[in-house]
């Protein structure tokens, strides 16, 4: 008897971009944009949003850490363990241990490798176009953050001014949109291989039945 394979969304032929949101990507763009447009009405206000921001931040990615860690004991999903091992450094980063200054590079690179040796069995959750969407946008919220906190559009007028709060509230926007990637996508239970536990197709279910009987 053979099983369907649900485990791929993408079809012979097709392009592996293929049911990709791409339109995810202007979510992180328009929060800056209306970042910028807010400190232009009121500078004053609007500098004074780094602090605030900064308090949520830590327990933020903390929620987006427990969420993957539920889905990962749920579904052995291994691109959820992964990004549950990030979250938790996002976390520890965010909280502002003096460690992880130098540390947080060190935890990365070793994320890095683990998900190097996992590579084959991640390919299954990968074809997941849904969360994979959500993932890919919220990779380019955290670049778009971090060019920002290294002041890459300096030649902007005015960045000066608010450049710190417009990275926070960048980053922000980046662990918002964490968030919503933790939650979407798929619960399928995966094997220990990172392949979806097989489920029989209508067509298989009626043989069985009529074997059966």
């Amino acid at each position: 008897m053979t099983y369907e394979n649900t485990a791929l969304d993408q079809r012979p032929g097709e392009s592996p971009d293929a049911g990709m949101n791409w339109l995810l990507l202007l979510i992180p763009i328009f929060a800056v944009g209306l970042a910028v447009m807010t400190s232009r009405y009121d500078l004053e206000r609007f500098t004074g949003l780094q602090v605030i921001l900064e308090y949520p931040a830590p327990w933020m990615v903390a929620i987006v850490a427990g969420v993957y860690i539920l889905r990962s004991v749920w579904t052995r999903n291994r691109l959820y363990i992964i990004l549950a091992g990030l979250a938790a450094i996002f976390t520890m980063r965010e909280f502002h241990f003096e460690w992880m200054d130098k540390g947080v590079y060190f935890l990365l690179a070793a994320l890095g490798m683990w998900a190097l040796l996992w590579r084959k069995s991640l390919v299954y959750p990968l074809a997941e176009k849904q969360h994979t969407s959500w993932l890919v946008a919220t990779c380019f919220a955290y670049v778009l953050s971090q060019l920002i906190a290294r002041r890459a559009f300096r030649c902007v007028p005015g960045e000066h001014e608010i450049h710190r709060s417009l990275e926070e509230c960048a980053e922000t926007a980046a662990h918002m949109m964490f968030i919503a990637t933790s939650l979407v996508g798929s619960w399928r239970k995966y094997h220990t291989s990172g392949t979806v536990q097989p489920h029989m197709s209508k067509v298989e279910t009626d043989e069985t039945s009529a074997a059966v009987d």
